[in-house]
């Protein structure tokens, strides 16, 4: 196998080269996860599809990161169609069904594959502060989950993402002992904690499926950290959905209206300066 061009400006290929992970056909890619299936002692693989001239459907029931390193893909996911580029996370359940075909020459796109052994309980927890990610893979693990559950992310192909990507997978890679697994844990968590730093200006929402109270956890995180701004349009162009359908999907979760959880925050808030800052009443509520 040549070198592969995502490589190039860094030293990580050098580790890459002494692994099988680079696939063209769905047969090798069905081993390794046939493989993978019956190794015990493995909760996470990873590969990277190089060069298929084919359209994959190969099925993996196991918490799904693809990232798109180079090129431009055609996602079917749960029947609808997308395509995205160079920098592309798709996060998914292992109900959710993917299937995706190469858009150009030297297209390279990253898999990476976790059982749910692969979070435990204390593992979890470190997950927390990311409620984003610590509801999915709580809905993952709680063994319940019956509906598809996706995440897409646009980031920039040169960002942080991309190498914390690019480290996750070396790790898994190499490997060979509890020791190292911990490490990647380590680099698995430094990744979604980008993603969710960024996840404002990177989750497409309009193509992703988020359970509503999900949804709704983070749409009252976002306006508990900008009470003083936020509205339901500002929440329309933040998440992308109708500030109808924000209201109401705010309603139905918590039984209470928006303008009453806004009311709520403020106070509190308002509450809080006037008990621990000199501020008059009128600064403390603007």
């Amino acid at each position: 196998m040549s070198q592969s061009s995502i490589f190039q400006k860094t030293n990580i290929f050098q580790t890459l080269q002494d692994y099988d992970c680079f696939v063209t056909d769905e047969d090798k890619i069905e081993k390794l996860i046939n493989a993978f299936e019956n190794n015990i002692s493995k909760t996470c693989c990873a590969l990277i599809c190089q060069n298929s001239n084919e359209e994959l459907t190969y099925a993996a029931p196991y918490i799904r990161i693809l990232y798109v390193l180079q090129g431009t893909i055609r996602i079917t996911i749960d029947s609808k169609l997308v395509e995205y580029s160079a920098g592309c996370f798709i996060i998914a359940n292992p109900v959710t069904q993917i299937f995706y075909s190469e858009l150009e020459d030297n297209t390279e796109v990253m898999t990476l594959l976790f059982k749910k052994d692969f979070f435990d309980l204390f593992y979890t927890n470190q997950i927390i502060d990311y409620p984003l990610f610590y509801d999915f893979i709580q809905f993952v693990i709680s063994e319940e989950q019956t509906k598809s559950n996706y995440f897409f992310f646009q980031c920039d192909p040169q960002d942080d993402t991309r190498y914390l990507a690019l480290i996750l997978l070396k790790e898994i890679l190499s490997q060979k002992n509890s020791a190292q697994k911990k490490v990647v844990r380590a680099a698995f968590l430094l990744l979604i904690a980008e993603l969710d730093r960024i996840k404002n200006e990177t989750l497409i929402l309009k193509e992703s499926i988020i359970p509503s109270n999900m949804l709704v956890g983070e749409i009252l995180k976002y306006m508990n950290l900008n009470y003083a701004v936020a509205s339901l349009q500002s929440l329309s162009d933040i998440f992308h959905l109708h500030p109808n359908y924000i209201s109401g999907l705010i309603k139905e979760n918590t039984g209470k209206l928006f303008s009453q959880h806004l009311a709520e925050i403020r106070l509190k808030q308002a509450t809080y300066l006037l008990t621990n800052t000199n501020l008059s009443i009128e600064k403390s509520v603007k």
